[in-house]
């Protein structure tokens, strides 16, 4: 064998293992990527204002880091703690066992202040922040980027998912000091599970961490500003605003900041006024499309909603003998000039954070102004009201429409 034909094969084994290192990480990058996740955490840390929160998740960075990207391991383990671990019946399992293991975070003497609890306390936020930043990119970034960077391929290879990851570690230095180095509290995690009624085993959860861990590694073994070049051309609007723009990471990092504050008061026993995260926001406009994903207003509370206060409806009678039900939401849009309610399909996941409304026509108003009004009756997962007096927010709406 002449060294031209031993080089060739070197660099064949070399192509196969990238390709079947990229289809891992495929696997591993649902909703936003891995390292976009622990970049919007860290963001997010910056924008907290309660202090003592904030210094105790600067000193738990580590905690916080594994913890944001601990969910999208159960996926590539295939456990269902993967899906779970999204979602608001997990966060606040996992909020009732830290109180029951650290006590009230305003109690001088409380447990809270060991280290084990400030750990625990840092890896619960990052694991509650993973599920509403897949919300927030999801359904507002990740969504426009399908209908503004259409690719017609399924190929694992330029996933989206895949491609933001790469596209943040380029442009943050390959975010080094979050690589997730800590271990995460895995008796705490099975006792939660448990506690939920899942008897979890300590290997699935193990084998998510450890996967999120290589998956980390192997992305940044990937990537360089070459690749960058080739990557960038494929999604251009995604490369271009994927941090500052809506579902992006200093959009989500604001309502992660807003998420983290409801827990710690909560934690504290005390009651946080809601801080909701609107779309659009100021500087933003309403698409007047029915295609366009920033069509749709999205409400991303930071705290979990009850369905039940949020969807409903009423009956009216229509003539002497018609009673028909009709929609009664504890969030409506109306024609801010006239007051006539904006019809459309309001939608909210059984157990989420996200509030999306979408108008069925563009054709019933003018309007360049809509309001959002979220009603007294509004109620979060522990049945205590969001706003007690009602609120509501002025949105601009643009375009022709379609």
């Amino acid at each position: 064998m002449n060294k031209d034909t031993k080089a060739m094969r070197v660099r064949l084994a070399a192509v196969i293992v990238v390709f079947a290192l990229t289809l891992t990480l495929a696997r591993v990058s649902l909703g936003a990527g891995a390292a976009v996740h622990t970049i919007m955490a860290y963001e997010a840390v910056g924008m907290v204002t309660d202090k003592q929160l904030q210094a105790l998740l600067q000193e738990n960075l580590s905690s916080l880091v594994i913890g944001a990207v601990l969910p999208d391991g159960g996926y590539a383990s295939d456990s269902l703690y993967g899906e779970m671990s999204h979602w608001p019946p997990f966060h606040s399992a996992y909020f009732d066992h830290v109180e029951s293991q650290c006590g009230r975070a305003s109690a001088g003497r409380s447990a809270w202040r060991s280290e084990r609890c400030q750990k625990l306390i840092a890896h619960m936020m990052g694991m509650i922040a993973h599920g509403v930043a897949d919300e927030s990119y999801d359904l507002l970034m990740d969504a426009r980027s399908q209908y503004l960077d259409a690719v017609d391929s399924d190929s694992p290879l330029i996933a989206r998912d895949l491609l933001v990851d790469k596209y943040a570690l380029v442009d943050y230095g390959y975010a080094l000091e979050l690589f997730p180095t800590a271990v995460s509290p895995l008796e705490d995690l099975l006792q939660v599970f448990r506690d939920m009624g899942h008897n979890l085993t300590r290997e699935e959860l193990m084998n998510g961490q450890q996967t999120m861990i290589a998956a980390a590694a192997l992305e940044r073994l990937v990537t360089n500003v070459y690749s960058d070049i080739q990557d960038s051309a494929i999604y251009p609007w995604l490369r271009n605003n994927y941090r500052d723009q809506p579902g992006g990471v200093r959009f989500t990092a604001g309502a992660l900041a807003n998420l983290w504050t409801f827990y710690w008061k909560r934690l504290q026993g005390r009651h946080a006024p809601a801080m909701p995260t609107l779309f659009p926001g100021p500087g933003y406009a309403l698409e007047r499309s029915t295609r366009d994903p920033w069509g749709r207003i999205h409400f991303l509370s930071d705290r979990p909603l009850d369905k039940d206060s949020l969807i409903a409806h009423k009956a009216v009678a229509i003539g002497r003998n018609t009673i028909v039900l009709v929609a009664d939401n504890a969030i409506v849009i109306t024609d801010a000039h006239t007051g006539k309610e904006i019809q459309g399909e309001l939608f909210y996941e059984e157990e989420g954070y996200m509030v999306s409304f979408t108008p069925w026509s563009w054709s019933s108003t003018s309007s360049t102004v809509y309001r959002v009004t979220a009603r007294a009756r509004l109620k979060d997962r522990w049945q205590q009201q969001v706003f007690p007096g009602g609120r509501s927010w002025l949105i601009s709406v643009r375009g022709q429409g379609e």
